[in-house]
């Protein structure tokens, strides 16, 4: 029987291959890489808004990011080089 959890990773794995071309479900690691990247360049202004935040971690979140990287976001202070 196929839940719901399993048509969401199906359905994600479409996007992502739809959108950047990836064959394989990203791992923690990766989401957590281009999460951070994400929110470095909402803050490009300097300043990182809750509101960009929230847009940052909710389409995250609908890609199927793990739970732990997105609790790791909610906190990131994005003041890393993107290098």
């Amino acid at each position: 029987m196929t839940t719901t959890t399993d048509y969401q990773r199906k359905g994600n794995l479409w996007l992502f291959n739809q959108m950047y071309g990836f064959t394989s479900f990203p791992n923690g690691e990766d989401f957590q890489s281009v999460g951070k990247a994400a929110l470095i360049c909402a803050k490009g202004d300097g300043t990182l808004a809750p509101a960009e935040r929230d847009e940052q971690i909710s389409y995250f979140s609908a890609l199927g990011t793990p739970e732990s990287v997105l609790k790791e976001l909610e906190v990131y202070e994005a003041n890393d080089d993107l290098a």
